[in-house]
């Protein structure tokens, strides 16, 4: 909006120029594009494809993943945090040697 400002075109702007013009800080609604694209997943993920573009029939079935159970992994070794608290200093200034 700015560059398409007849009084920015040609130089007789002040201090109070934006302040005069507030439109000139709305974005540019055209050029929205990654919002229209938001938008349109959204879409997309709630309702489903659009017929618009050549859905037929029902929407896919949603299937339940299979999640694996994983136990965590036995503990070896000691932390460097848990070498300093509870040997001291010394101790952790070895280990990290």
């Amino acid at each position: 909006h700015v560059l398409e400002n007849e009084e920015f075109l040609h130089g007789t702007v002040t201090t109070g120029f934006i302040a005069a013009n507030p439109y000139l800080l709305e974005p540019l609604k055209e050029k929205d594009r990654a919002q229209k694209l938001l938008h349109y997943i959204g879409e997309v993920i709630v309702n489903g494809t659009p017929q618009s573009l050549g859905a037929v029939g029902p929407p896919p079935v949603a299937s339940d993943p299979y999640v694996p159970t994983l136990e965590p992994a036995p503990k070896t070794d000691r932390s460097l945090k848990e070498i300093f608290d509870q040997d001291g200093a010394e101790a952790f200034a070895k280990a990290v040697r």
